[in-house]
């Protein structure tokens, strides 16, 4: 890219060149007419989101954008592909594509002008479905919400009795109802950490509804009233996106922490002692997961070779993996093409979406808790 910030004007022809050939003596007839009629037609919606028109065309996003690398020129339109193409497409008329994308912000962090694209499609997938209503493969999933305060419509979970302490663990619905088993390693770790935790009657965050074009209010104001009631200060997460909605979200009153924090500060302070282990892993690092704790734990394990690779995405995110399940299943593919590559005996992760995305590959996958909790002498 050149950094140049492309605004959201455009020339106008006003009359003949003043700098050429004025007369029109040595090339006669080519000059356009003396006068101009300029039909200016109103649209403010085209300068309502003005960043996209920052785009200065170097394709940074595109070589990163797990959507536009599984499927192409269908995730865009006309002259500009990818994300930031949808949104400029859907500024006049929000259209299905806006639901392509998993909200991993890497278009953003590879774009030189930072355009916020993920933000902008977002607040497009709310004016489509005010517009269209919801599409098809998310219909089910805010029914679940709406009715039972989870995405999966599964029988009513049974919490240990309620208490007061100073950290909420709140487990999110996929390490709920699906993969349980990195909920159990996390109350193992907290266990024998001797954390003053507890668990809550909890509902979904409310990341799912806000992907698909609806407001989280009332699932807010549920949960924040389960915690109040706990007297807890600060809340430990194993889902990065129940963790990035809270962060963004819910009231600041909360000390919020993924549980990689957690444990990396047990691991510092002498407080777990890992085993050794001989033995070659790769780390998965979530979209939504804004810390190198994992990767730093990793790190300190003592006998293990750990092989990194760039960030990518593991298409479960920003509801592309219940609408559009084709889509997710090729990015994850790709996903653990990149893995494969490294020999790594294990795929690490942080991140139950993850986890359950990236579980058909070849190498088996497990989520960091699971790995802890199996090494805690």
């Amino acid at each position: 890219g050149t950094g140049h910030i492309t605004t959201s004007y455009i020339d106008v022809i006003s009359g003949p060149s003043k700098t050429a050939d004025v007369e029109g003596i040595l090339v006669p007839g080519i000059h356009g007419p003396r006068e101009v009629i300029l039909i200016v037609v109103e649209r403010p919606e085209m300068v309502s989101k003005p960043e996209v028109y920052h785009c200065i065309g170097c394709g940074s996003c595109l070589t990163i954008c797990p959507t536009y690398c599984a499927i192409g020129n269908r995730f865009g339109r006309e002259s500009y592909l990818g994300g930031v193409g949808v949104a400029k497409a859907s500024i006049i008329d929000p259209m299905e594509e806006v639901f392509y994308c998993t909200t991993c912000n890497l278009c953003r962090e590879n774009c030189p002008v930072e355009i916020p694209v993920k933000d902008i499609l977002l607040k497009q997938r709310r004016e489509y479905v005010k517009r269209y209503n919801l599409v098809q493969g998310h219909e089910k999933l805010i029914q679940n919400i709406r009715e039972t305060g989870r995405i999966f419509k599964d029988l009513p979970v049974q919490v240990r009795k309620e208490k007061k302490a100073r950290m909420v663990y709140f487990k999110g619905c996929m390490s709920t109802f699906r993969r349980e088993e990195i909920a159990q390693a996390a109350e193992d770790l907290l266990d024998k950490t001797g954390a003053d935790y507890t668990l809550i009657d909890e509902r979904c965050c409310g990341s799912p509804i806000l992907k698909t074009g609806s407001g989280i209010e009332e699932l807010i104001d549920y949960n924040i009233s389960r915690i109040e009631e706990s007297g807890a200060e600060t809340i430990l997460f194993t889902c990065p996106g129940c963790l990035d909605t809270f962060k963004n979200h819910y009231p600041e009153k909360y000390d919020l922490l993924h549980i990689s924090e957690y444990l990396k500060e047990e691991v510092d302070a002498g407080k777990i002692q890992l085993k050794e282990v001989g033995e070659t892993v790769t780390y998965h690092k979530p979209c939504h997961l804004r810390t190198d704790a994992p990767e730093e734990i990793i790190r300190q394990i003592q006998g293990t070779i750990y092989k990194e690779i760039k960030e990518g995405c593991c298409g479960a995110g920003g509801g592309v993996r219940s609408a559009y399940p084709e889509i997710s299943k090729v990015i994850a593919e790709e996903r653990l093409k990149v893995t494969k590559e490294t020999g790594a005996e294990t795929i690490l992760s942080a991140c139950p979406f993850c986890k359950d995305n990236l579980k058909e590959g070849e190498q088996p996958i497990k989520d960091l808790t699971e790995y802890l909790n199996e090494m805690i002498e």
